[in-house]
């Protein structure tokens, strides 16, 4: 037996929504995006017909990302929302939920070109994480906040924040390539190609 039928066979809702909105995240990163969308709604029927609210947040988060990854921006947005109306009710979020649904928001509204509203989403992510000492928000909203400000041709600003951001890579190389092609591409912009 898979470790879902084992779940369902026991009827544990909270195990049958965890291990398939696993399953939906897995079927999503390897770009199986109709079964991850069926995975990922199955387990949010489950939690939401057992009115089982723990870390509800977490799934539909999930369920958001990979309407993201399929480019269905609506979608994208509807699940966010209703993560982000439940993410101060006891339970419902964690802490690196929470921070998924502010850069979630400024995700979609710097997808659409509102830039002032995607640094108001990050600059909330920022204050979050300083707060809670949740290095690895520090370095998403800076990193993020970095992209809209090279775009809005706030060149050295950008470089600011990308520079600030490496203090809080911890062990993500992702992070530090990202962050040195993006580098590269200032100095580059600032006619420093020597840097």
């Amino acid at each position: 037996k898979t470790g879902l039928q084992s779940a369902e066979h026991s009827h544990d809702s909270s195990s049958i929504a965890k291990i398939s909105m696993n399953l939906a995240n897995n079927y999503n990163y390897l770009g199986a995006y109709d079964k991850a969308i069926k995975n990922a709604l199955y387990a949010l029927k489950i939690k939401e017909a057992a009115n089982d609210l723990e870390r509800i947040c977490y799934h539909y988060v999930s369920m958001s990302n990979i309407f993201r990854e399929n480019k269905n921006t609506a979608k994208w947005e509807e699940y966010l929302h209703k993560a982000y109306r439940m993410k101060d009710v006891e339970g419902c979020a964690s802490l690196g939920d929470i921070a998924k649904i502010y850069n979630g928001l400024g995700g979609i509204a710097h997808e659409r070109e509102q830039y002032s509203q995607a640094l108001a989403y990050y600059d909330t992510l920022m204050a979050l994480s300083r707060d809670a000492g949740y290095d690895q928000g520090i370095n998403t909203a800076l990193s993020n906040s970095a992209i809209i400000y090279e775009q809005r041709g706030e060149l050295h600003k950008a470089l600011e924040m990308s520079i600030e951001a490496e203090q809080y890579f911890g062990q993500n190389n992702y992070d530090r390539i990202f962050a040195n092609n993006f580098k590269a591409g200032i100095y580059q912009a600032l006619q420093q190609p020597e840097t």
